[in-house]
């Protein structure tokens, strides 16, 4: 995959909305050994994301972090950051289909949130995913 200003944009404009809309906590890579030690029965949903976030990166398999994202879906199927930064991982995966979908579902539970405006940040992003498509940026 390369990686284009439109999707690493699309990226910034994703982790400002989500920092907008959710309580987390800025966060060092270093303390993403921390959490993956943790015992993921015990997490919730919030921690799950939590250790998702510090799991995915650029230059990293993005395998743990969409594993964490998943399982914190799987505990609260309306928790949109998960989808959102699960949408990110796939993105950043070369699984631009997967981050579409999950950037759509996000926009619909902040649409049902009355929330929009930030839906159609959302939607913006998986558009700049879907031109990224046509224009190449992801290997098919």
């Amino acid at each position: 995959m390369k990686l284009t200003c439109r999707f690493l944009r699309s990226i910034a404009t994703l982790a400002y909305v989500t920092a907008i809309c959710s309580s987390a906590v800025p966060y060092r890579a270093a303390d993403a050994q921390d959490l993956y030690s943790q015992n993921l029965p015990s997490m919730n949903a919030q921690d799950l994301v939590e250790r998702g976030r510090k799991l995915t990166g650029v230059d990293q398999d993005n395998t743990e972090a969409i594993a964490a994202f998943t399982e914190a879906i799987e505990l609260n199927p309306d928790y949109f950051e998960a989808y959102c930064y699960r949408g990110t991982a796939f993105g950043l995966s070369n699984q631009p289909l997967k981050a579409i979908e999950d950037i759509k579902k996000a926009a619909d539970l902040l649409n049902a949130r009355g929330e929009p405006d930030k839906a159609q940040v959302m939607l913006r992003f998986a558009e700049d995913i879907r031109e990224g498509i046509k224009a190449g940026d992801f290997d098919q």
